[in-house]
């Protein structure tokens, strides 16, 4: 998990730190933290889903933690922030930036661990993020937001929920590996993976996707592979109901 710490106050970036590493040796998690001491810094090195969780001092000399956040929200929705901060002076205009939490200086083990395991249970579902290079840039997208995988030649091309299509150098089969294990993900025909979350239906051999994407689906398995789809959505909606149970 890749963790990024903006904090200007060195003494309170090696007390998180230490906190953070007490909690990967606890909960056998590895972590990468990535340490920044102003919010420019961390703009400067900022990638959309780089970073799962960003913790974030509010009072910042140059550029303060809500302006920062700002920036971060206008091109990522996903990553969860956490504040931090010696005052709640400022905590309605925090939340505004949808922050996750916010942790009171200084802060104590019991609150950054209570803390990091409700964000645990919330990032599975959001934050998968699937990497991969394409003309020479690294490319993150979440799985959320793959629609299609299909094979071309010898490149692939992914299509993403904003109807953009990128199209790697990389053979199909290689190019899939980490999305195959992944239950959202069916092969509906030779060189053609979709997003179940993204599939409207089935009709006449054909997958129709959101986006206005139609996809031919391999005729011999049409009915096992619709039926996959539907038994993907009848679970899914299942443990839907499940979870709004947990919580009457």
């Amino acid at each position: 998990m890749n963790i990024a710490l903006v904090e200007d106050n060195e003494t309170d970036t090696r007390h998180l730190v230490d906190l953070l590493r007490s909690f990967e040796k606890q909960n056998k998690l590895p972590l990468s933290i990535d340490c920044f001491n102003s919010g420019s810094s961390f703009l400067e090195n900022f990638e959309k889903y780089k970073y799962s969780i960003i913790f974030m001092d509010i009072f910042m000399a140059d550029k303060n933690g809500i302006e920062t956040a700002l920036s971060i929200r206008e091109t990522d929705q996903s990553c969860i922030i956490i504040f931090l901060t010696s005052s709640n002076e400022f905590l309605h205009e925090a939340f505004s930036c949808h922050a996750f939490e916010y942790i009171q200086k200084p802060a104590t083990e019991e609150r950054v661990f209570h803390v990091l395991n409700d964000a645990l249970q919330f990032l599975p579902q959001t934050s998968r993020v699937f990497k991969f290079s394409c003309s020479r840039q690294t490319i993150r997208l979440l799985y959320s937001d793959i629609v299609c995988v299909v094979a071309n030649g010898h490149n692939t091309d992914i299509t993403d929920s904003y109807g953009t299509t990128l199209s790697p150098y990389s053979s199909f089969s290689e190019f899939i590996k980490p999305l195959i294990s992944d239950s959202r993900f069916l092969l509906i025909n030779k060189g053609i993976l979709v997003n179940m979350d993204h599939v409207m239906k089935f009709e006449n051999k054909i997958c129709l996707l959101t986006g206005d994407i139609s996809l031919p689906v391999r005729v011999r398995e049409y009915a096992q592979i619709e039926q996959a789809w539907l038994d993907y959505t009848f679970a899914q909606i299942h443990a839907g109901l499940a979870e709004r149970n947990e919580g009457l």
